[in-house]
């Protein structure tokens, strides 16, 4: 059973524990908010150009653009100083739509799926925020997939055929798609996509498949990503955040009981005066290896450095900064995606094939 976090709202802007939200909830929302930050996308409106009559008539478009992003800015300095987080964040989901409303040319189905999951997280608390963001992603790898499947220029592999052509890595598309026949290699793309997306609906419908569903869509669109070089504005980073969110969290902190010696120590002394968020209770003892205490579980040596990097929320405001700043080539960053995603495979079945000995024994 989780135990309930005390109360304790830290203004510190990189702490995740303590508020109304899950820790990796709240490190997700932040994660986005930044990247929308660094991106200028605060920006909202321009051109002003509403869907909605009505909002011509409010005020000027100089004063609506600049009331909504004061607004955007006050709910994200809320956010990280960790007061009013479910607020904050209904807030800033909300202002994002509401801007949509008053841009033909801001809408984007990135925007709306990065303003729907700030508000979804808005409206959770610690027992509902899994199953909302969840929802989010049935619905959204559902219709990608159903749209997919009923369009014939998907199903025949005509829109594979033109897309792959003009991106950067069309002749090596050619030169594998000229070693079958016409169409053919077109076609395996595009039902490989379909099946893709209506599996990640399956799997984020199902609380057991859950795990298998974040790994796949973290590298499916990492591989699109490595494919392009393109992360589609927001929609990687608010995949990948909600993908962060879904994952089972520590309750409280992590105890951390490291030596300090060879190179798990020194990596290890280097993460805590970096664990800047205070994700961990830290102790040095000289009479041991890395060990790192979850609960009632135990792990040592290099499955306990895994669980240091995997909860630290510092090494994700890093990773998410510096992929945003890294304009326009950001590949380097769907190959840490790759590493991780291997590494956490291996530890999924090492993890399984351990239990199966144990319960044989």
């Amino acid at each position: 059973m989780r135990l309930a976090e005390p109360t304790h709202h830290s203004l510190n802007p990189l702490a995740t524990r303590g508020t109304p939200l899950p820790p990796n909830v709240l490190l997700a929302a932040k994660l986005v908010t930044l990247v929308f930050l660094l991106l200028g996308s605060w920006r909202l409106t321009a051109p002003y150009l509403p869907f909605i009559g009505i909002l011509d008539d409010l005020v000027s478009p100089r004063v609506f653009q600049h009331t909504l992003q004061a607004v955007w800015l006050l709910a994200a300095l809320s956010l990280f100083m960790n007061r009013f987080v479910r607020l904050s964040c209904g807030v800033l989901g909300v202002v994002i739509l509401i801007a949509m409303l008053s841009s033909h040319a801001y809408r984007s189905n990135n925007t709306m799926f990065t303003g729907l999951l700030l508000f979804l997280i808005g409206m959770s608390d610690r027992e509902t925020a899994s199953l909302l963001i969840r929802s989010q992603l049935v619905v959204l790898y559902f219709w990608a997939g159903l749209n997919k499947l009923l369009d014939p220029d998907w199903r025949s592999g005509a829109f594979f055929e033109t897309w792959n052509s003009i991106q950067g890595w069309g002749e090596l598309y050619r030169g594998v798609a000229s070693l079958l026949p016409s169409m053919v290699f077109s076609a395996l793309l595009s039902w490989g996509v379909i099946a893709t997306e209506l599996f990640l609906a399956v799997a984020f419908a199902i609380r057991r498949l859950v795990i298998a569903g974040i790994l796949v869509a973290v590298v499916y669109h990492s591989s699109i990503l490595f494919v392009t070089g393109d992360t589609f504005t927001m929609f990687w980073y608010a995949v990948l955040a909600a993908c962060i969110a879904l994952l089972e969290w520590p309750a409280n902190p992590p105890s951390v009981h490291y030596r300090g010696d060879g190179l798990l120590g020194g990596i290890t002394v280097l993460l805590h005066k970096l664990d800047l968020a205070g994700a961990f209770t830290w102790e040095r003892n000289e009479r041991s290896g890395l060990r790192v205490v979850i609960g009632e579980r135990v792990y040592n040596g290099r499955d306990a450095l895994a669980r240091v990097l995997l909860y630290n929320p510092m090494l994700y405001f890093t990773f998410f900064t510096l992929v945003a700043l890294s304009e326009p080539d950001r590949r380097w960053a769907a190959l840490i995606v790759f590493g991780t995603v291997g590494y956490a495979v291996i530890d999924l079945v090492k993890g399984r094939f351990v239990t199966r000995l144990e319960v044989g024994t």
